[in-house]
């Protein structure tokens, strides 16, 4: 994952029958693909539970922040009987993440691409996005008590937010300060609906009274 998990909701898996275990891991770049082995049987979620130096059920102290990974076991119902999804059906499990911006100094990876290319770290639509890499492993149940393991892998997710752009400018009638009354700066404070932010941005002569550009805490 790029960006910091926040919850995780299960409800509707829930929902739908099965008892969620959810393996958490504090490992950072962690390939998965160590666990599939395509000539092999065994379920990769077995292998994650056998993982023990990788994987706990239980949350780092520092909370979900600290995890990079999560590997989620959904084949069991509540009764310990094998849960099964059937055709049509489908099943959502949302991941909630904190996407980094672009004024993140402290993980310089933010201001690249996928593919390491480096991206303009000024515009805050290229770098707040939250990055996934996500695997399926999961056993089809076909005709005549045949059986199919299935393996899915989705190498690259991409998960954005609506971009804030504001433009704030101040323009004064005041015949060029023609009686040297104008201020040397002034404080525009913001106000969403009609409620103060706490936020505000300073015009002075240096900016030219005008600021604009991506606003990552609007």
């Amino acid at each position: 994952m790029r960006g910091t998990l926040e919850s995780i909701d299960l409800s509707d898996a829930v929902r739908a029958g099965a008892k969620p275990v959810v393996y958490y891991s504090a490992v950072e770049n962690l390939d998965l693909s160590q666990y599939y082995r395509e000539d092999e049987k065994e379920s990769i979620i077995t292998k994650i539970k056998a993982d023990t130096d990788v994987w706990s059920t239980k949350v780092p102290a520092g909370g979900l922040s600290e995890v990079p990974a999560v590997a989620i076991d959904l084949s069991s119902r509540e009764d310990g009987s094998q849960f099964l999804l059937y055709p049509e059906d489908t099943l959502k499990i949302y991941l909630y993440m904190h996407a980094p911006h672009d004024l993140d100094n402290e993980h310089p990876d933010y201001f690249k691409d996928k593919a390491g290319n480096d991206t303009d770290g000024r515009d805050h639509s290229k770098n707040a996005h939250a990055f996934n890499d996500i695997y399926m492993d999961c056993m089809q149940l076909l005709s005549g008590g045949r059986q199919n393991h299935d393996y899915i892998h989705y190498s690259y997710t991409k998960v954005g937010i609506y971009t804030k752009y504001m433009h704030v400018l101040k323009e004064w009638d005041d015949d060029d300060d023609r009686d040297g009354l104008r201020p040397g700066e002034i404080t525009v404070k913001l106000y969403a609906d009609g409620v103060y932010t706490g936020k505000y941005v300073v015009l002075n002569k240096d900016n030219g009274c005008c600021l604009h550009g991506f606003y990552p805490w609007l």
